[in-house]
C-alpha cells in the first residue's frame, strides 16, 4: 500500500504497563498478543514486554516470520515466560518460501528455528512453539515435509489457508472504493491462494454470525496505544478511534460500532472470512486445488 504510510515506532514496557493496568481494571483480559502488522523480533526489549504481560498473570503470544538473526534476543525471549511462539511459514525451500514470503530467506528461518529449539531444550522451557503453515497453491507439495519436521522436533503443526489481507484490499477486490487499489502483485497472490477468494467470501457472507469477534472480543492497539478499528485494517490514518489511555472502554466500543467500514465488511463476508467462519472451506479449497492440479505440477 504505497499510498499509506503508518507512523513507525516502538512501544515501551512502561506504556504496555499502563495499558494493561487500565485494561485489567475495566474488562476481563484473556490473553495478549504482542504483534499486529509488524515483526516483533525487531523490538529490542521484547523480553521485557513479555515480562510485563506475565506480571498480570496473562497468557502471552508472539507471531514472527523468524528472519531476524538475533540469537541473544531469542535466549532472553524464551527466558521471559512467553507462552506461545508462532512461526509463520510458507515453504521449506527458498523457491517456495521466497515466492510467498517475499524478501525472506528460508535458511535464516531454519537457522533461527534450530537455535530456538536448542535454547528451549537447554533451559527446559515449557513454551509452545507452533509452525503456522500457510497453504498456497504453490507450496502444497512441501506441507508433508514441514509436518514431519514439526513432529520430530516437538512443535505444533498448524496448517492454515492463507487469506487475502488487509480489509482495504479485500473490499477493493469486491468493488468497494478503496485507498488500496489492487496491484499486479495482489492479483498474483489472489490467484495463488489455495482457498479461492471469491468463493470463500460468498460462503462467508452466507454464514451466520451473532457478533464479530474482532469487534466485540478483541482490541487492537498500535505502538502509541492508539486503538485501531480492528486487526484486519492497515490504514491507521483513516481507522484510528483514539488513544486507549484517554478513553473509557465503553466509549471506545461506541466509536468502533459507528464505523462506516464495518457494514461493508459484513456485507461482503470479510468479517467471517478473516475468522475462518466459512462453511464450505474444505470443499472450496479441495475443488480449487483439484482444478489447478496442472498448474501445481508446473510450479513444483
Amino acid at each position: 500500500m504505497p499510498n499509506v504510510v503508518n507512523e513507525r515506532g516502538v512501544m515501551s514496557p512502561d506504556t504496555l504497563e499502563h495499558i494493561l493496568k487500565k485494561a485489567t481494571s475495566e474488562c476481563a483480559v484473556t490473553n495478549v498478543g504482542l504483534f499486529n502488522w509488524t515483526e516483533p523480533m525487531l523490538h529490542p526489549r521484547l523480553d521485557e514486554m513479555v515480562r510485563v504481560v506475565k506480571k498480570y498473570g496473562l497468557p502471552c503470544a508472539v507471531s514472527t516470520n523468524l528472519n531476524i538473526n538475533k540469537p541473544t534476543r531469542y535466549q532472553k525471549l524464551l527466558e521471559s515466560g512467553l507462552d506461545v511462539l508462532r512461526v509463520s511459514l510458507s515453504g521449506f525451500s527458498q523457491e517456495k518460501y521466497g515466492f510467498t514470503h517475499k524478501g525472506g530467506l528460508i535458511e535464516d528461518v531454519r537457522s533461527n528455528l534450530a537455535e530456538l529449539l536448542r535454547i528451549r531444550d537447554e533451559i527446559k522451557s515449557p513454551i509452545r512453539i507452533a509452525i503456522a503453515f500457510q497453504r498456497y497453491l504453490s507450496n502444497m507439495t512441501e506441507e508433508c515435509d514441514i509436518k514431519a519436521f514439526c513432529e520430530s522436533h516437538d512443535m505444533v503443526f498448524q496448517p492454515i489457508y492463507a487469506l487475502m489481507l488487509p480489509l482495504e484490499k479485500v473490499l477493493a477486490y469486491c468493488g468497494v472504493a478503496s485507498v488500496a487499489p489492487l496491484s499486479k502483485d495482489d492479483h498474483e497472490i489472489i490467484v495463488n491462494l489455495a482457498l479461492p477468494l471469491r468463493e470463500a467470501l460468498v460462503s462467508a457472507a452466507n454464514a451466520e454470525m451473532s457478533e464479530c469477534k474482532l469487534l466485540e472480543q478483541q482490541m487492537t492497539l498500535n505502538w502509541k496505544g492508539d486503538v485501531l478499528q480492528c486487526c484486519a485494517i492497515y490504514n491507521e490514518r483513516e481507522y484510528t478511534v483514539g488513544n486507549y489511555m484517554e478513553l473509557r472502554l465503553a466509549d471506545i466500543q461506541i466509536q468502533r460500532k459507528k464505523s462506516t467500514v464495518c457494514p461493508s465488511c459484513v456485507r461482503y463476508g470479510a468479517s467471517n472470512y478473516f475468522l475462518y467462519n466459512i462453511p464450505d472451506i474444505e470443499h472450496l479449497a479441495a475443488e480449487n486445488i483439484k482444478n489447478n492440479a496442472m498448474r501445481l505440477f508446473e510450479i513444483s
